[in-house]
């Protein structure tokens, strides 16, 4: 194997080699970069106990664009966004957070639009020693629905999928410890 200081130095006969390695680097760099973009189930856990400016940073590094809804003495609510293509298409994702002043714990709830990006949610919690716990609740109409939680020591994060109309699901993930 060359000594990385003569990888970009082969002879000319070798380009086809270099491109194909100039290739992989840059697709490696991206994948990171990517990946360093996408919120993983160990920070929006961290966020609960987090202060606004470190979750502002977080969300920052990720590439998320920032909206406060409502902030007062008693209780501030921010929208952290993103909006970018993979494979061509448009993928959003949000960070909904909630702070009472008078609670050290946050709200945190995350929501996204792909059905694949909620199900490599799920099957992260998995994963990550998550026991799911899937529960009936009757409602007025003698019907029910169904309550699907999953539950790690102190952390629960509930999941519900909400319709918006037009054939759009919401996949939303509600984080608490306590």
């Amino acid at each position: 194997m060359l000594p990385p200081e003569n990888v970009l130095t082969l002879p000319d006969n070798c380009s086809k080699m270099k491109k194909h390695l100039f290739i992989l680097l840059c697709s490696l760099s991206f994948s990171g970069i990517l990946q360093a973009q996408n919120l993983d189930l160990n920070d929006l856990v961290k966020m609960s106990n987090m202060s606004i400016e470190k979750i502002d940073l977080l969300m920052k590094d990720k590439a998320y664009e920032k909206k406060v809804v409502q902030e007062n003495k008693e209780f501030t609510i921010i929208t952290y966004t993103q909006i970018r293509k993979e494979g061509g298409l448009p993928v959003m994702r949000s960070l909904h957070f909630g702070k009472r002043t008078s609670e050290k714990l946050n709200d945190i709830e995350f929501g996204v639009w792909q059905k694949k990006d909620a199900l490599d949610f799920i099957d992260r919690l998995g994963k990550e020693g998550y026991k799911k716990t899937v529960k009936r609740i009757p409602d007025m109409g003698g019907g029910s629905t169904q309550a699907v939680s999953y539950r790690k020591a102190s952390s629960e994060i509930t999941y519900k999928e909400e319709q918006q109309g037009g054939g759009v699901t919401l996949y939303l993930f509600s984080i608490s410890r306590g």
